[in-house]
């Protein structure tokens, strides 16, 4: 391979970006996000739904057949249970990932999503699971070559979940992290009027002052 030119090929075509033209959608398609071209998908009104096992990496170094013993079936069940809501994309990232909601009820599925994966993982197998949840407008095209690409996804969905699942537990105690997108959303619609009280009343509210300031 000629490193030389092949970096100088990735140099010109950095330099000559196209303008990108926006496709508004109001759901997912994946079949629709393309590869080879300038256009990207905008979606409007998506949950992502970011969750991580804390303490996880240490325990991969430490001591990998326990890593494995533990992380293979949490990861099973929190896929599991995004699929059950409905999600439009699932990703895996190591100990952790992700699930993106749309429609009008997007928020609804996320939330429940996640009061699910914390009554399972934090309350009842009293884990240490973290877990993100924004809404907003995602963007998304993918990267690679044919038949070897993945979706990249942007937005403050995406970034602000997984920002907020990534805060310490030591600095920020409780298990769900909401935007204070969420947040309003889900007191307005969910909390005060709950339909599932037994998952809720395991909720624990977080500081709104450091995940409002994140927004």
């Amino acid at each position: 391979m000629d490193y030389n030119k092949f970096i100088d090929e990735l140099y010109e075509e950095f330099n000559n970006k196209q303008d990108i033209k926006y496709i508004k959608s109001d759901t997912i398609n994946l079949s629709k996000i393309t590869l080879e071209t300038n256009k990207v998908d905008e979606i409007n009104n998506v949950t992502c739904v970011f969750i991580d096992m804390e303490n996880s990496t240490k325990m991969s170094m430490n001591n990998i057949e326990e890593a494995i013993n533990n992380q293979m079936p949490y990861i099973r069940a929190f896929v599991r249970i995004f699929e059950e809501h409905d999600p439009k994309y699932i990703d895996i990232q190591g100990d952790g990932g992700f699930a993106l909601f749309d429609g009008d009820d997007s928020r609804k599925k996320g939330i429940y999503a996640a009061i699910t994966i914390n009554t399972l993982f934090n309350v009842k197998l009293n884990m240490n699971i973290r877990i993100g949840i924004d809404c907003g407008t995602v963007y998304v095209k993918k990267a690679g070559k044919r038949g070897m690409n993945k979706e990249i996804w942007i937005g403050s969905p995406v970034c602000l979940a997984s920002k907020l699942c990534n805060i310490k537990t030591n600095d920020v105690f409780n298990k769900i992290r909401m935007s204070k997108t969420i947040k309003e959303w889900f007191v307005k619609n969910i909390y005060i009027n709950p339909t599932r009280e037994n998952c809720l009343s395991d909720i624990d509210f977080f500081s709104t002052d450091v995940i409002w300031k994140l927004k």
